[in-house]
């Protein structure tokens, strides 16, 4: 690698994209998953006199799909961004308490960036707010 981004910022670079796309294509699947292709299927054996079932696409091909891409987004942020990430504060400061300090704050900016996350989206919303019957809370519990 080149001395100007030096040892872990191309992977850091690399990585940025991967985890992007992979994250994308985790929660895009194609449309032939969908419960519209499986509709459409279970009509065109229907119409066609098969006495046996249409195959199931929408719950197995989209728990397939976001489990391939589920994966390569741990290993793309894992393996080639995480490593690279955490060995980088090294090379920012050589003092062992600077380092802690550093980390700490990143840390702190970090969980309160995911409960920013989670409390966020609920803020405003005038459909569900009022019950947790709708699925619009439940995933504060996780």
């Amino acid at each position: 690698f080149g001395r100007d981004w030096g040892r872990r910022k191309p992977f850091l670079f690399v990585a940025s994209f991967l985890v992007t796309i992979s994250y994308a294509m985790a929660f895009a699947p194609p449309a032939s998953f969908s419960a519209k292709a499986q509709e459409d299927s279970e009509a065109w054996f229907a119409a066609n006199g098969n006495t046996a079932t249409a195959p199931v696409f929408n719950s197995v091909a989209s728990a397939v799909w976001f489990g391939i891409f589920h994966i390569a987004v741990k290993v793309f942020s894992d393996a080639i961004f995480e490593i690279p990430h955490g060995a980088l504060l090294v090379e920012v400061t050589h003092d062992g308490k600077e380092r802690t300090s550093v980390w700490s704050w990143r840390e702190i900016f970090l969980c309160f960036g995911i409960l920013v996350g989670m409390v966020v989206p609920i803020i405003g919303e005038n459909e569900c707010s009022s019950s947790p019957e709708t699925g619009c809370y439940s995933y504060l519990m996780i």
